[in-house]
């Protein structure tokens, strides 16, 4: 085949958005969700907010700190829910919220520090 395909648009990485224009050999992909596949896992990233956002849904009481960039980071994470857990159940609970980011890519290393407010102080 000749030709290319050219695909383009605009990508939001933290605050800075980003004008993307690829053009690819036709034939090159099966179908545009592998295109979509290779764009989100090189261009989307977690930032700060998703992870905060994404812990107050299931701790809404919940101080949290975040610490890192791009696809590894740190959270610190302190709420009275935690009382009756262990640690590794406090570490899963939080890990689990990211199965799906961290199985693509999206999301590299994510570090957890899960206290109840009497261990913070």
């Amino acid at each position: 085949m000749e030709g290319h395909c050219s695909v383009g648009g605009f990508i939001q990485t933290g605050a800075i958005p980003h004008k993307v224009r690829i053009k690819f050999p036709l034939g090159w992909w099966n179908d545009g969700a592998t295109l979509l596949k290779i764009l989100l896992l090189v261009f989307l990233h977690m930032n700060d907010k998703d992870l905060i956002n994404r812990i107050k849904q299931r701790y809404p009481d919940a101080e949290i700190t975040v610490a890192g960039e791009s696809c590894s980071y740190e959270v610190n994470v302190t709420t009275p829910a935690f009382d009756n857990m262990k640690s590794l159940q406090r570490q899963r609970s939080i890990l689990t919220l990211f199965n799906d980011e961290i199985a693509s890519g999206e999301l590299h290393a994510l570090t957890v520090k899960a206290k109840t407010p009497q261990e913070n102080q």
